[in-house]
C-alpha cells in the first residue's frame, strides 16, 4: 500500500518537520511495509505520477487551508486534493488546523473540496467550528489533536548535553526557553522590546536564565537578534535550527517556556513544562485553550504588566500546572493517536 503526503515539508521549519516525523512514525507503527511518499513542491509531473500510483492521499498536518500568508499556497493544496479525487483516490484531511480564510471565494472552494474528502480530522475545536460554519456536514468531521503529541518524550540527559545546557543545569539554574518569530507588521519591534524587558525581568526577579532557540531561519534568527539587542542581561542563543528531537530535548530542560511558535508550545505540553503562549495566529490561541493554559494576544494585550501578571501566576502555581499538563497530555495523546487509527482503517477498507 502507498500513502502520499501533501504538506509544507522540506523548508527548514522544525515544527512542520516534527509533524512529518510523527506522521511517518504513526503509519509505520501500523503498517511497517507501507510505502510513504512526500510530494515534491509544485513538480507537477512527479506529483501526478505519485498520486496515480497511490492508495491514499494524506493532506496535512499543519494549517494548509488558509489564505493569510498566500493565496497561491491555498490553491496549491486544494488542487492536490482535487487531482487525487480525479484519479479516484481516497483522501484524508489529516489533523489540520483550519483557516483563516478571509476571502468568500476561498471559503466556498474549501467547502467544496472538504466535501470531496473521505475523512476529515482537525487538531482543535476552533477549526472544527470553522469547517461546520462553511456548511460541511459535521458528522464527517472529527476533532483529534496534533500528531506531534505522539512523539516520544526525550531522555533527559540528551537535553542536558545539547548547546551548552549541561553547565547551566549542573548549577541548578532555572531556565526559561523563548521561541520567538518575526512578524511582518509594524508591531514587531514593540513585541521584541517587550520580550527583552520580560526576559531581563524574569532573570532578575525570579532567577530564570533566558535561552533562545530557533524553529525556522532566517525569521526566528532575526527575531532573537533583535530581542537580544534590547536586552541588558545575559542569555544564551542557539543560532542553529535544531531537529525536532533536539528541540524536544531542549524544552525538556526548561522550567518555563514563552512561545510564539505553535510547536514550541506543543513540545512544552509533551514535556509538561509550564508555559505562556504568545498568540499571533488563531492556531496558537486554539491550542492554548485546548490545554487550559494562559496566552497573550499580541495584537490586543501587548503590555508589560499583563505579561508579568500572567507569568507570575504560572510561576506561583508551577507544580499544579505541571500536574494539570501531565493529565491533559494523556487525553491529547489518545486523540492524536486516533488520527492514525482512522487513517489505517480508511487505507485498508475496500475502495
Amino acid at each position: 500500500m502507498k500513502v502520499v503526503i501533501s504538506g509544507y515539508y522540506g523548508f527548514g521549519n522544525t515544527g512542520d518537520e516534527a509533524v512529518l516525523a510523527a506522521i511517518v512514525k504513526g503509519i509505520k507503527a501500523r503498517g511497517p511495509q507501507t510505502n510513504i511518499c512526500v510530494l515534491p513542491r509544485r513538480a507537477w509531473g512527479q506529483i501526478i505520477g505519485e498520486l496515480f500510483s497511490a492508495d491514499l492521499l494524506l493532506s496535512g498536518g499543519g494549517s494548509l487551508f488558509q489564505d493569510k500568508t498566500s493565496r497561491r499556497s491555498f490553491f496549491y493544496y486544494v488542487g492536490i486534493i482535487i487531482l487525487a479525487k480525479l484519479f479516484r483516490k481516497k483522501v484524508m484531511f489529516f489533523a489540520q488546523g483550519f483557516g483563516p480564510l478571509r476571502r468568500k471565494l476561498n471559503q466556498r472552494i474549501a467547502a467544496y473540496v472538504l466535501q470531496l474528502c473521505d475523512l476529515i480530522t482537525v487538531r482543535d475545536h476552533d477549526s472544527y467550528l470553522k469547517i461546520i460554519e462553511l456548511g460541511v456536514d459535521k458528522s464527517r468531521i472529527l476533532e483529534t489533536a496534533d500528531p506531534t503529541l505522539t512523539l516520544p518524550v526525550p531522555v533527559l540527559e540528551k537535553g542536558k548535553n545539547l548547546f551548552g545546557l549541561e553547565t547551566l543545569k549542573a548549577n541548578n539554574q532555572l531556565l526559561v526557553g523563548i521561541a520567538a518569530r518575526s512578524l511582518n507588521r509594524v508591531s514587531s519591534n514593540r513585541l521584541f522590546e517587550l520580550l527583552a524587558k520580560t526576559a531581563d525581568w524574569i532573570h532578575e526577579n525570579h532567577g530564570y536564565y533566558p535561552f533562545f532557540f530557533l524553529f525556522q531561519s532566517p525569521e526566528d534568527r532575526e527575531a532573537a537578534s533583535k530581542i537580544l539587542g534590547y536586552m541588558h542581561g545575559n542569555s544564551t542563543v542557539n543560532f542553529r535550527v535544531a531537529k525536532p528531537d533536539e528541540i524536544l530535548a531542549i524544552i525538556s530542560q526548561c522550567d518555563l517556556l514563552i512561545g510564539m511558535r505553535l510547536h514550541s508550545l506543543i513540545f512544552a505540553a509533551i514535556n509538561a513544562v509550564p508555559m505562556i503562549g504568545l498568540s499571533y495566529d488563531p492556531k496558537v490561541e486554539s491550542f492554548m485553550k485546548s490545554i487550559d493554559q494562559p496566552y497573550i494576544d499580541v495584537e490586543k494585550e501587548l503590555d508589560f504588566e499583563t505579561v508579568k501578571k500572567k507569568i507570575e501566576a504560572v510561576i506561583a502555581n508551577r507544580r499544579e500546572v505541571k500536574l494539570a499538563l501531565e493529565k491533559k497530555k494523556k487525553e491529547l495523546v489518545e486523540k492524536a493517536e486516533r488520527n492514525f487509527d482512522l487513517l489505517w482503517k480508511l487505507l485498508v477498507s475496500p475502495a
